[in-house]
């Protein structure tokens, strides 16, 4: 596999939200639902969705290009992605080839990512990289994903309730395991 290949980067920004940028979740090549049109390559959301990081992977010009094109990119205020950034393989675009406000994250190496230029996510918010999010569409996005992880694995709050009563179970068994393990080394000692 190719590692600067458009699949390979979106889990590389992906991994970063998740890791450096530390969201909370994270999703990459992300499909548009019936509501919103955007498909982010990766998108990740922070401080309980109160701040997303948009990341879109370009892997040549020609790409990078096409994308000005979009409608949510020549009208950001309908766009996702409170942080937005553009990742691409070493020296692919430079800081001039950029829109306002948005920052450029080079991958090197198969898992390496530099921040060249934009909001560093654990630092002080720089208000020239600070968009104004389309929240509905952010929501929207999330609603979609809950109802497709639903679908996959029914009703959430039944599957949760399944989970912690399985816990709870297994907990059981490992007290009643560990009182006849003690209950034998006092055995043992005598």
């Amino acid at each position: 596999m190719d590692k600067y290949s458009y699949a390979t980067l979106c889990q590389v920004a992906k991994r970063w939200l998740l890791k450096t940028v530390g969201c909370s979740v994270a999703f990459a090549e992300l499909k548009a639902n019936s509501l919103t049109l955007e498909e982010p390559d990766a998108i990740g959301w922070i401080r309980g969705g109160r701040d997303s990081f948009l990341i879109e992977v370009k892997v040549s010009r020609a790409d990078f290009h096409a994308d000005r094109k979009k409608f949510f990119r020549q009208h950001p205020k309908f766009g996702v992605g409170k942080y937005r950034y553009f990742m691409t393989p070493p020296r692919l675009l430079t800081v001039e080839d950029l829109p306002p406000g948005w920052g450029l994250l080079e991958v090197q190496g198969k898992k390496r990512v530099k921040l060249v230029h934009g909001q560093h996510p654990k630092k002080q918010q720089q208000t020239e990289f600070i968009f104004q999010p389309n929240t509905q569409a952010e929501l929207a996005m999330q609603t979609s994903i809950l109802r497709r992880t639903s679908l996959r694995i029914g009703d959430l709050q039944t599957f949760n309730a399944v989970i912690v009563h399985n816990y709870e179970q297994r907990v059981l068994r490992l007290k009643k395991e560990i009182r006849a393990l003690e209950a034998k080394k006092k055995a043992y000692l005598i």
